[in-house]
């Protein structure tokens, strides 16, 4: 069941995201140019990595050192 959920928003957010990225990067382009927006999406895929790393990768270093003192 859980896997079903799972499946269900990976499927919605990455067809989401193939209906909204060329419609936010022509916009983006339109308004602030090629560089500034290379910037800006160089910039959020920063700060995604930084919140996957911390959320994904720093828990399970946390949780091991803890096991591991124990």
């Amino acid at each position: 069941m859980l896997n079903d959920k799972a499946s269900g928003l990976y499927s919605t957010f990455y067809s989401l995201g193939e209906i909204l990225a060329p419609n936010i990067g022509s916009i983006l382009y339109t308004k602030v140019g090629y560089r500034t927006t290379c910037d800006i999406l160089a910039f959020t895929a920063l700060i995604y990595a930084v919140v996957y790393f911390v959320l994904n990768v720093g828990i399970n270093i946390f949780e091991k050192e803890r096991l591991h003192r124990k």
